[in-house]
């Protein structure tokens, strides 16, 4: 049977997941201003520039292991054919 949360837990989850989700951004502000600027090198070719941006988005999703642990949830919800806007709601956390 399904438990029924009580409006005081769903508040504390509410707050919990705001609290999590400033603390992402928090970390991920940090870790982009301690990387060094870059050099100025020549512009890359469109698919140098795809495949970096590939590379890229996979470094940030596997960086941490809320994001690793939030990939693999969502691989399993994919797989049953969970709600949509649960999955969504999920990739929403990854940005």
């Amino acid at each position: 049977m399904a438990r029924e949360y009580t409006s005081e837990e769903i508040l504390a989850m509410q707050k919990d997941a705001v609290r999590r989700v400033a603390q992402m951004r928090k970390l991920s502000q940090t870790r982009v201003q301690q990387q060094p600027a870059p050099a100025q090198k020549e512009k890359p070719s469109p698919e140098q520039q795809s495949d970096e941006a590939v590379s890229g988005l996979l470094d940030t999703l596997f960086s941490d292991s809320e994001s690793l642990l939030i990939l693999a949830v969502l691989f399993l919800l994919i797989r049953e054919k969970a709600d949509a806007k649960l999955i969504l709601a999920l990739f929403y956390l990854l940005l």
